[in-house]
């Protein structure tokens, strides 16, 4: 089982993530990413962007499931959109004391496959979506012009959610 330190921390301001993808699949009580104050003489984290990123955890650790994204209360002016966050085994992907400002065109579904093109994605190239996913053309329109491959945006008839532009 791997540990518990979140792969990023942003412990900062004016911060934009975009095309990350992150496997939390073996992990317990670990977090993808986490957004908080360093310490109470630092500002708190502010002005944080996700977009196009994929969080996936195909662990079942239901006991000490692995969070995607945590955010602390005093993290202020967040954006989330078009980020693919999927855990089919275990309970959630999203801890968060604060409300992000934007939140939209995102997927929590812990139910559905998103289609990858491998059903347990291990590489980079195993997060593209097929054809008929619900991550294909329902993104919303945001400044991450090209997906992790470096695909231009959109291929399609609109923007695909998670950190790669569809087949």
């Amino acid at each position: 089982t791997k540990c518990c330190w979140p792969m990023l921390l942003f412990e900062s301001q004016y911060v934009t993530v975009r095309n990350e993808i992150i496997n939390l699949t073996g992990a317990a009580n670990a977090q993808a990413i986490k957004l908080k104050q360093a310490g109470a003489q630092s500002p708190a984290s502010d002005h944080v962007w996700m977009y196009n990123n994929t969080i996936f955890n195909n662990s079942g650790n239901t006991g000490n499931p692995p969070e995607g994204v945590s955010v602390s209360a005093d993290t202020t002016n967040t954006a989330f959109v078009n980020n693919l966050f999927y855990s089919p085994n275990s309970a959630g992907i999203v801890s968060s004391s604060a409300t992000p400002n934007v939140y939209s065109n995102n997927t929590t579904n812990t139910t559905t496959s998103p289609a990858f093109a491998v059903i347990s994605p291990v590489n980079p190239i195993d997060y593209r979506i097929s054809t008929g996913s619900y991550g294909i053309d329902t993104g919303a329109i945001v400044k991450v012009f090209s997906d992790f491959f470096g695909a231009l945006r959109p291929q399609g008839s609109g923007y695909d959610i998670g950190a790669v532009e569809g087949n």
